[in-house]
């Protein structure tokens, strides 16, 4: 049976362990054995897009980063041609160290199965940081970023699955979303200037990913605090959806299609207010930015561009409502003298002509 992690023995740590079956080499799998894992992720981020590039594989050790690596370790090899392969693919995996020994047995996992794959693994201890979700997610995508540019790769892979992007997009819609978390969460976005965060895996349910897992004896490590529901996501996973799923069987199926119906909307709006923002923009300092008035301009758009702003100088979005969006588009449209401070310490200042934004705290 495959074990990469075969000192890693706590079963409630990790899914599959080792016994006495014949162990088969984790570099033999190929692309035909985990169907439809390398269908699924050929048909979002064909591998000529990829194989002549730097690859980062965010691998927590969990299922679906364990499935991501195993089907771009396959995929990466044209079996018309071996030596078509002229990229590089590396495992990050960052070590919250929040879980104590757990944390530590997860780490030696993915160390276990570099090694096994012949691939170099970079591993990144955090201390002292909080957490909450969304304390962890930035920390984990800034050394994405961070790591992918060190190393000029590409494109930073991770695992999100569709339940993931069902259980995202109930979450926003509970807090109030507007059309973009609606959306969910997207396959492709910009990670620094040169490094693409890709997610191939969003159009395949959890549970086919372990199933295909299964049934190639690969091993994986199961996270106790995914079961916490103080989570708000564990919350929507364990008790929000099992209820939906009781009336309705295939509501992530559903959900799914509802995405990305309005990711397509979303990719429209965002080609429209990227084409509004080169129009409007000002120079200005590497820190703030300035943009004309317009009192023609429309709310929506405007919005959709204020968060184009926000994503590309990585300020704080976690505490931005929809009242705030909804603020700083009227000042822009309006030509009212005024002067306001928004969540994360971004300042709002509006003259006659130009609204300037400028992050004046550290974040």
């Amino acid at each position: 049976m495959i074990n990469p992690a075969a000192n890693s023995s706590n079963c409630s740590n990790t899914c599959l362990e080792t016994s006495k079956t014949t162990v088969i080499s984790l570099s033999s799998v190929s692309a035909s054995a985990i169907l439809p894992l390398s269908t699924a992720v050929l048909s979002t981020w064909p591998t000529e897009r990829w194989r002549d590039c730097g690859v980062v594989v965010g691998c927590s050790g969990g299922a679906d980063s364990v499935a991501l690596v195993m089907t771009l370790f396959a995929l990466r090899i044209d079996p018309r041609n071996p030596q078509a392969f002229r990229g590089t693919l590396r495992l990050l995996h960052v070590n919250h160290g929040l879980r104590g020994e757990a944390s530590d047995g997860d780490e030696q996992f993915v160390r276990d199965l570099a090694d096994q794959l012949g691939l170099e693994c970079h591993v990144v201890r955090l201390s002292g940081i909080a957490s909450d979700e969304a304390t962890l997610r930035s920390a984990r995508e800034s050394i994405f970023s961070e790591y992918a540019h060190s190393i000029g790769a590409r494109y930073v892979a991770v695992g999100h699955n569709a339940d993931d992007n069902a259980e995202t997009m109930l979450h926003h819609l509970f807090r109030g979303t507007g059309p973009a978390g609606i959306a969910g969460i997207a396959p492709f976005r910009a990670l620094g200037d040169e490094v693409v965060l890709v997610r191939p895996m969003l159009n395949l349910s959890r549970d086919t990913i372990r199933d295909v897992l299964k049934r190639n004896q690969i091993a994986w490590r199961e996270d106790a605090s995914n079961n916490d529901t103080q989570y708000s996501r564990n919350w929507i996973r364990h008790e929000i959806l099992p209820f939906v799923e009781s009336r309705y069987p295939d509501a992530v199926d559903r959900i799914a299609n509802a995405v990305s119906l309005q990711r397509e909307w979303r990719e429209y709006i965002e080609r429209q207010a990227l084409q509004w923002l080169n129009d409007h923009r000002l120079p200005s300092p590497a820190d703030e930015v300035q943009l004309r008035r317009s009192s023609t301009a429309d709310r929506v758009l405007i919005v959709e561009t204020l968060q184009q702003v926000w994503r590309e100088l990585h300020w704080p979005r976690v505490n931005m409502s929809v009242t705030h969006w909804n603020r700083i588009a009227q000042s822009i449209m309006s030509f009212e003298i005024e002067r306001y401070t928004l969540p994360g310490g971004v300042d709002m200042c509006a003259d006659e002509h130009v609204v300037r934004l400028r992050m004046t705290r550290a974040q």
